[in-house]
């Protein structure tokens, strides 16, 4: 059966059944970008929290071997030595001359500090 124009009813064009061209090869190349993100901002992300990890280590170990002078006078200059270099980020220098004066409070400050 054909209609006026000289196609048969109930066909549809050919293109219909088929996503776009666009569609099919731009998906995958999405995919693949939004992949390509994630995997550098997750190692992004990694490198930054293992640099502070390993940075605190430092400090940990540069923080006990200063305490393990029996002399609770010169620890204390160690960690102030330590402080005033910039070795140490977690220590503030106004606590550690109080504790420099006054070595009696040691137990206090650790108690301050190390959790």
């Amino acid at each position: 059966m054909t209609d006026s124009g000289g196609q048969e009813s109930g066909t549809r064009p050919r293109d219909a059944d088929r996503p776009s061209f666009w569609f099919t090869s731009a998906t995958p190349l999405l995919l693949a970008f939004v992949g390509l993100l994630g995997t550098g901002f997750g190692a992004v992300l990694q490198g930054y929290w293992n640099t502070k990890l390993e940075r605190e280590k430092f400090e940990f170990t540069l923080i006990q071997k200063a305490l393990e002078n029996a002399d609770k006078t010169e620890a204390g200059r160690n960690l102030m030595f330590l402080v005033q270099a910039g070795l140490l980020s977690q220590f503030d220098g106004k606590k550690l001359k109080l504790w420099q004066v006054n070595p009696n409070n040691f137990r206090a400050f650790l108690v301050k500090w190390v959790p």
